[in-house]
């Protein structure tokens, strides 16, 4: 019921994300290890917007020389996209909407990863 409520406050979040140097204070977000991963998490958000998944926010190799990735924010993730069931090693969240206490379970269990999981409500 909160999902039209709080996707705004949260891309407004995303969005104060800076990217730059690690060891610079103003950095917020940092480069992916290396092109190949970026590359991976790139293919994976392409998959899902192929698949019916709407790209809020990020989504792009930016320009330049390093590795960087923006904050990406997937609403409308289904089964049918590679991060339904894949780890995503980059700066991407997906919002998933759960009709009822029991099937935001489901949803949560419904992975065969345990590293994390988050509920706003």
């Amino acid at each position: 019921d909160i999902a039209e409520q709080f996707i705004p406050l949260f891309l407004a979040e995303c969005a104060k994300l800076q990217t730059g140097n690690p060891k610079d204070p103003n950095t917020t977000l940092a480069p992916l290890h290396r092109q190949d991963l970026r590359q991976t998490v790139h293919e994976q958000v392409q998959d899902a917007v192929t698949h019916g998944a709407q790209c809020l926010s990020g989504g792009y190799i930016p320009e330049g020389e390093s590795w960087f990735y923006p904050a990406t924010v997937l609403d409308q993730v289904n089964p049918t996209c590679r991060v339904w069931h894949e780890e995503v090693f980059g700066p991407v969240a997906m919002i998933l909407r759960a009709d009822n206490p029991d099937h935001a379970v489901a949803l949560a269990n419904d992975t065969p990863f345990g590293l994390g999981a988050c509920i706003y409500t």
